[in-house]
């Protein structure tokens, strides 16, 4: 995904308004799981035009964003990003973020030899 986001990066910085570029960032952001750029760049889009509601309901890179709440009000906002969304996004980051900086100090504690059944202990919740 990574060269997807940098080639359409590329091309904002040549045509910052293209609604295409916007749209299609908006989507390769939300395959990478990374909602607030996802929004910020669909924000973007219908700033600069975009006008296809259909396609924002509908496209499958955008599905991740759509299952976050954050979602719902931004589409009751008329699919425009307010400071409240992106507040409740910045609050999601770093919730994520701590989450994960906790489980990696649990892993650094546990001895090196208990690695593999931390691991499958995840794996067999996975299938649980």
């Amino acid at each position: 995904m990574k060269p997807a986001i940098e080639s359409f990066q590329n091309a904002i910085l040549k045509e910052p308004n293209d609604i295409s570029c916007h749209f299609y960032l908006a989507c390769a952001y939300s395959l990478s799981e990374n909602a607030k750029k996802s929004f910020e760049h669909l924000n973007q889009a219908i700033i600069n035009g975009f006008k296809d509601w259909n396609k924002i309901l509908t496209h499958e890179s955008l599905a991740f964003i759509r299952v976050l709440p954050e979602f719902e009000l931004f589409k009751q906002n008329q699919y425009k990003l307010t400071n409240e969304i992106i507040e409740k996004l910045d609050l999601r980051e770093n919730k994520i973020f701590e989450e994960l900086k906790l489980e990696r100090e649990i892993l650094l504690q546990k001895p090196k030899n208990a690695y593999g059944s931390y691991f499958q202990q995840i794996v067999n919740n996975e299938f649980k």
